[in-house]
């Protein structure tokens, strides 16, 4: 379906969060990615897109994740997308769920800040969004665009972290560290200009909104972001 921007607040007015980020956003409404090519990584030149695609998922699903998105390169870099995917909800027929989803960026990594909601700004929301399934360990998958108001940009030699969050514990599909576990802010996934690190899991129990920036899954179990990347070089 068509993606329909509707301006006003998703939360209430009085939510503290929402009053907190001083602005309202456009909301994304019933978009749902239908299949496409899979998504293949892009060397980016001056000028055009670069695709940072991680390896494949290898671990769970949950509501969400923290990350670290870290300029490497020496030119500053404008985030135009970030692709991830849904997990199936098993027996077949797979049911994608229709999920709110709302994303978050704070300066600097995630790691350390993952409770702390005055380092976080709301820079996308989506309600009845369908990502792509993504099962465990597929390759060469086809990932869809969590909502992002604008372009995220991150200077040379700097760190952004990044919160998704939505309503589903199907919502994002992840990667584990086989054997072991990621520490927050460990590195994932790199290409020539930005490296990806590990975080820590949201909680989401029941309210949603509630949940955000107050409990960690746990705090010794990082997780990778799986999907790509989409950014041009400034």
């Amino acid at each position: 379906g068509a993606a329909m921007a509707v301006e006003g607040e998703w939360m209430d007015a009085e939510d503290s969060l929402t009053a907190a980020q001083g602005k309202s956003l456009p909301v994304v409404e019933d978009l749902r990615f239908t299949d496409a090519p899979p998504d293949m990584p892009e060397k980016a030149t001056m000028g055009g897109l670069g695709r940072m695609v991680t390896k494949a998922r290898t671990g769970n699903c949950w509501h969400g994740l923290f990350f670290d998105i870290e300029n490497v390169g020496n030119k500053a870099v404008s985030v135009k997308a970030i692709k991830t995917g849904s997990s199936p909800e098993p027996p077949a027929p797979v049911r994608e769920d229709r999920m709110t989803c709302m994303v978050f960026e704070c300066d600097g990594s995630a790691a350390g800040k993952e409770l702390d909601v005055s380092h976080w700004r709301q820079i996308g929301v989506g309600r009845q969004l369908q990502f792509p399934i993504v099962a465990y360990g597929e390759p060469d998958a086809f990932y869809g665009a969590v909502p992002l108001h604008s372009p995220i940009r991150i200077e040379a030699g700097a760190t952004k972290g990044i919160c998704l969050f939505t309503d589903s514990w199907r919502g994002v599909v992840l990667r584990a560290k086989l054997g072991s576990r990621f520490e927050a802010g460990e590195t994932t996934d790199e290409d020539d200009h930005i490296r990806l690190g590990a975080g820590l899991l949201p909680v989401n129990d029941g309210g949603f909104e509630d949940g955000m920036f107050k409990e960690v899954y746990s705090d010794q179990c990082g997780d990778a972001f799986v999907g790509a990347i989409e950014y041009e070089l400034e």
